[in-house]
């Protein structure tokens, strides 16, 4: 998602508190279940939400330009300051940055066709 709204001439910050007044639009992703959400979340105005935790632990495919998009991983590398200090956490938080993610499938049943792209 980064690399869509970059391209399209957006700031884009990776927050890591659930902040949605000191920005026009916020992207809450999250894909584990956990019970723990912000207040006013759904009531939120600017926020867009979505993830695995609010579709019953099924992938919902975002829009088909930015599932083709590369992506930017840059916003990963500020948040390293809060992973420092343990060697395990930095390897995997180093693989994790420097990794592309793509989906195999976009509806859990079928392998994209755009995938080996």
């Amino acid at each position: 998602m980064a690399a869509y709204y970059k391209r399209r001439n957006q700031l884009v910050v990776f927050s890591p508190i659930f902040a949605p007044d000191r920005h026009e639009k916020f992207i809450y992703r999250k894909d584990y279940e956990d019970g723990q959400y912000p207040p006013n979340l759904l009531s939120t105005p600017n926020v867009e939400y979505g993830g695995l935790a609010f579709s019953n632990n099924k992938y919902k495919a975002l829009p088909i330009d930015i599932e083709k998009m590369k992506p930017d991983t840059y916003l990963y590398h500020k948040m390293g300051q809060f992973i420092q200090g343990d060697k395990t956490r930095d390897k995997i938080w180093n693989n994790m940055v420097t990794a592309e993610h793509m989906r195999l499938s976009l509806d859990g049943k079928t392998i994209w066709p755009d995938y080996g792209r």
